[in-house]
């Protein structure tokens, strides 16, 4: 993938556009069984609907990437593919990464330049490549059960229902 061409609109010359992100994430995500629907990306699982939503800021050409679940037996609007929003299980990409939260964060940030185009590129290919294992850890209910009582889902959107159905006692 050729990274540098001009931003759509932005008069912008170098740098990761919107397209070349998404292509990025395609690349990642679809050879492993998601669907992509809009800027998100779906896949099912074994009892567990995996969400992954790229989000963009209303100020610039700033990228929030949210991880979501929805374990069976929870209802969710617009199933199967419903919107990031939506999901009874919720996080930013920053909750996964704890120790370089602000770096990966900002790699989805294309208007601030942290390395050259190829550095970046990359960096974003092996997050992505850690979120795919992060995918694979919660393939199931019982396994995002085991991580929410260990505390991984600490910094995430959790709503009720999700107590309920996993059989979590709320926190």
């Amino acid at each position: 993938m050729q990274i540098g061409k001009r931003y759509k609109n932005t008069g912008r010359d170098s740098g990761m556009s919107r397209v070349e992100l998404e292509i990025l994430i395609s690349e990642a995500l679809c050879p492993l069984g998601f669907k992509k629907k809009r800027s998100t990306w779906y896949r099912q699982a074994v009892g567990v609907l995996q969400v992954f939503n790229l989000q963009k800021s209303m100020y610039g050409e700033q990228f929030y990437i949210n991880i979501c679940f929805v374990p069976d037996g929870i209802e969710v609007e617009g199933f199967p593919t419903p919107k990031e929003y939506k999901c009874p299980i919720r996080a930013r990409i920053g909750v996964f990464f704890s120790e370089n939260e602000k770096y990966v964060e900002g790699l989805f940030d294309l208007e601030k330049k942290q390395c050259d185009d190829v550095e970046h590129t990359n960096a974003i290919r092996s997050v992505l490549g850690q979120v795919v294992s992060i995918f694979d850890k919660f393939q199931k209910p019982a396994d995002l059960k085991n991580a929410i009582e260990l505390g991984a889902f600490k910094r995430a959107f959790l709503n009720r229902d999700v107590y309920r159905v996993l059989g979590l006692t709320a926190r």
